[in-house]
């Protein structure tokens, strides 16, 4: 569950993390966004409505020293200094990257990286004066371009042909 609390003039999210149950907070204008919890390192997103979704489980944490608990403070009370503040796991300018879907992520991660290969590889060449190394980087680079844009055609045809398939048709 969170709540939003404003704390000095900045809005919060406060949230229980479903690893470890800790209460987190975080700046609100990481609403939507993958955030860490510095208790166990759990990596939860921030869904709708108050809600978040555990990612990827953390480690639990190590087992407290053998004093009586502290009663829970109640539950629409402002976080205070003994409340850690979870950590965005990614830069703000990123937000729209985040909110694709991983397997699109992975994509443009991948794409990148050729192109960043691409360019120092072309660099290197350039610098050494050796034209092979110039132009060989760019055709692979185009090569496995067309390569994936013929697969995603495929792909997309395939779709097409079978959501038309599934169609019922009309008389008319």
């Amino acid at each position: 569950m969170m709540k939003a609390a404003p704390e000095e003039g900045f809005p919060l999210i406060q949230f229980a993390c479903p690893s470890c149950k800790a209460t987190c907070s975080v700046d609100d204008k990481f609403k939507g966004r993958k955030i860490k919890c510095p208790k166990c390192g759990a990596r939860v997103v921030h869904v709708r409505d108050g809600h978040v979704e555990l990612l990827t489980a953390g480690t639990a944490p190590a087992p407290a020293p053998t004093t009586p608990p502290a009663a829970e403070p109640p539950a629409n009370a402002a976080p205070s200094e003994a409340t850690p503040v979870a950590t965005a796991v990614v830069p703000h300018m990123v937000g729209e990257f985040v909110k694709q879907s991983e397997s699109k992520q992975n994509v443009l991660i991948v794409g990148g990286l050729i192109a960043l290969f691409t360019a120092v590889l072309s660099f290197l060449g350039i610098i050494v004066d050796k034209p092979i190394l110039v132009v060989t980087p760019i055709g692979v680079a185009l090569t496995i371009l067309a390569v994936w844009l013929w697969l995603r055609k495929k792909k997309l045809e395939q779709k097409v042909l079978s959501g038309a398939k599934t169609e019922p048709t009309r008389k008319v």
